[in-house]
């Protein structure tokens, strides 16, 4: 659905196809308005990751995720997005 609502052509493509679709589609958007996909370029700062990571728990985002997260997930994901391993 997030690839339809993005442009992209989703016809005959299985679940998983789309989903990578939509990946693509969402990182051409960041780049189409600037938006840095990683934290390593923003004001944010290394240094700032455990509170960053408790800040996170005290928000929905993370009691509504289907995959639980522990503090220690949340600052793996923070440590990963500095290093550019996965966009945030």
């Amino acid at each position: 659905m997030i690839a339809r609502g993005l442009g992209e052509n989703t016809v005959g493509l299985s679940s998983r196809e789309a989903a990578l679709r939509s990946v693509q589609a969402v990182r051409n958007l960041l780049s189409d308005l600037g938006i840095s996909p990683t934290l390593k370029v923003t004001a944010a700062k290394e240094e700032g990751i455990p509170v960053m990571a408790e800040d996170a728990l005290k928000t929905g985002f993370v009691t509504t995720n289907p995959r639980r997260s522990t503090i220690d997930d949340i600052k793996e994901l923070y440590r990963q997005a500095f290093a550019e391993d996965i966009y945030v």
